[in-house]
């Protein structure tokens, strides 16, 4: 991970933040002529799921599949998707529970008896690969761009087939269970360990509240650091804001410059690092909204959708659903960073929501 905390990408693409604001893969030869270029996603979910319990991280396939959902949002349209595996040894006790779980998220799970202790979903998922590249352009799940979820060097010719054709190849996988040739094979590499939150922060913790409105002060100042007064007039209880001070800077949620007496956030910490980041993206969230096409208010939904999918926020640690995150929003409002009326919804008139507003101006 870089010093802005995005996560390391190897490709011979444009980055990601490029193609976001292009509406289509404009310059690439690949899709001069589409808008939106359809991926074909294949998982080799045993492998992955070696990789994930090897380094202790959380086994949970719908998760997981956001994931990678949300890495490959800015190169296009998943059209199809498909995991591999032999989910009964994979996980005797609840491999019917995970092919469930991703078949509700519109994912086609294949069951692959693993013979003689070789990994059967390389041999089909290469199969596959072929089966679709000889169908044509115009067969069911054709694709213009494949996307590759395993780390096994055996992929490496049938890449270099998919690219023969004109089609680029994303790959990704996990640091270290990645095969270097694999990775040189392909278009574009994303490493998946950056998308795996380290610790969870919740709106309720004690110095939520403190870090919420530290934040947005440290915004408002370009980061050059606040004051004492300000932050105890944000925060609205003068009495008592000098002990809360006290136990912050005492537990390093806030550092002192000794030479200027201002406070600067400690974005060491996970708990200030979410609140740092949140009061920039709820109010882009907001204004990115009101421009949509018939978009005449925000409401609390569409920025509920729009934290499950973000990977940033994700990793920062902010999962949570509906009530959670209408908790973060209020400590927001509290600022006055946003703010929030009650208006009739657009689709029932019976029905009131709560639309939400930036007083973040347009930069």
């Amino acid at each position: 991970m870089n010093k802005s905390g995005t996560p390391l990408i190897e490709n011979r693409f444009p980055s990601p933040q490029t193609l976001e604001s292009q509406s289509s893969f404009a310059g690439q030869s690949h899709f001069s002529t589409m808008q939106v270029p359809h991926i074909s996603l294949l998982m080799d979910f045993e492998n992955c799921f070696i990789a994930m319990r090897d380094r202790g991280y959380p086994l949970e396939p719908v998760r997981f599949y956001k994931m990678i959902y949300n890495a490959l949002q800015f190169y296009g349209e998943i059209t199809a998707s498909k995991a591999y595996a032999d989910w009964g040894m994979l996980d005797p006790v609840n491999g019917l529970a995970l092919q469930k779980s991703l078949a509700s998220e519109g994912v086609e799970v294949i069951f692959l008896a693993n013979q003689r202790g070789k990994n059967t979903a390389d041999m089909r998922i290469v199969g596959d690969i072929r089966d679709q590249l000889e169908a044509g352009p115009y067969a069911p799940h054709s694709f213009d761009m494949l996307a590759l979820v395993s780390g096994d060097r055996d992929f490496t010719d049938v890449i270099r087939s998919v690219r023969a054709r004109g089609k680029p190849v994303v790959v990704l996988g996990f640091r270290g269970s990645m095969s270097v040739e694999l990775g040189r094979t392909a278009d574009r590499m994303i490493y998946l360990d950056e998308y795996f939150v380290q610790q969870r922060v919740f709106p309720s913790e004690r110095f939520a509240r403190l870090a919420v409105h530290a934040a947005v002060l440290n915004r408002q100042k370009n980061g050059t650091g606040f004051t004492d007064q300000d932050l105890a007039r944000s925060l609205g209880r003068q009495a008592d804001a000098a002990d809360e001070l006290k136990e912050a800077l005492n537990q390093g949620f806030l550092l002192r410059e000794t030479q200027t007496n201002l406070l600067f956030l400690n974005t060491a910490l996970p708990l200030i690092k979410a609140a740092a980041y949140l009061v920039s993206w709820v109010p882009e969230k907001i204004k990115q909204g009101l421009k949509r096409p018939g978009f005449t208010y925000v409401d609390t939904n569409y920025l509920v959708n729009g934290a499950r999918f973000d990977q940033r926020l994700c990793v920062l640690g902010i999962l949570g659903g509906r009530q959670e995150m209408e908790s973060w929003l209020w400590l927001l409002a509290e600022t006055g960073l946003v703010t929030k009326t009650r208006r009739t919804a657009a689709k029932d008139p019976t029905y009131e929501v709560i639309a939400w507003w930036t007083c973040v101006p347009e930069t």
